[in-house]
């Protein structure tokens, strides 16, 4: 028997005279779902993917003139008390006073991010706008790629549960009602069978 033949009947398409309406109405469903995964899976994927592409090409557009500049760290950030008997595990960053240059030559002053424990007088990479306000730093073509692909992975991710819940549901429903015609029909047969009244 041919692999196709073999999945066929176990899906319950192949016009078994045995089996019961509720049985054929539960494998087209499940043909169904297989077929929404196949076509549904990459378009959604890719319409995510496409859309978060178009999204972050647009921010990065919209962003305002960006400069990069070096920020020169004023004070040792604070290392934060440690429990020797829960390790050093990740240190959260720190806010410390920091000056820079903006665009136009001025020296700006301000609070920056830093690891703990970095030292007074170490230079940070850092962004500012047009104005010498500090800002975050912009994402590059390969980082919008990136995300753009992770969250379609995320989108089809979801497809394939929430299409692998439906399954489920109907599955549950349809083998509740089996039972219950089976416990209906054995009680009309029962009494014969065994004789009794």
């Amino acid at each position: 028997m041919s692999m196709v033949k073999r999945l066929v009947r176990r899906m319950g398409l192949d016009g078994n005279p045995l089996r019961r309406p509720l049985d054929r109405t539960q494998a087209r469903i499940v043909l169904l779902l297989l077929v929404v995964f196949a076509i549904g899976s990459p378009a959604v994927a890719w319409m995510t993917g496409h859309a978060v592409y178009r999204h972050g090409l647009s921010a990065q557009s919209q962003q305002p003139h960006r400069f990069r500049t070096e920020a020169v760290v004023l004070r040792e950030a604070a290392r934060p008390a440690t429990n020797p008997a829960v390790g050093t595990g990740l240190r959260p960053p720190v806010l410390v006073p920091a000056r820079w240059t903006a665009p136009d030559g001025t020296a700006r002053s301000g609070d920056i991010l830093v690891s703990a424990g970095t030292t007074a007088g170490t230079t940070i990479p850092s962004w500012t706008d047009a104005a010498g306000q500090l800002v975050t730093t912009p994402r590059d073509r390969g980082e919008i790629v990136e995300r753009a692909v992770v969250l379609a992975a995320f989108a089809a991710a979801a497809l394939v549960l929430a299409l692998a819940g439906v399954e489920t549901a109907v599955r549950r429903a349809f083998d509740r009602y089996r039972m219950a015609a089976w416990q209906a029909a054995w009680s009309r047969i029962e009494p014969q069978w065994s004789r009794r009244a």
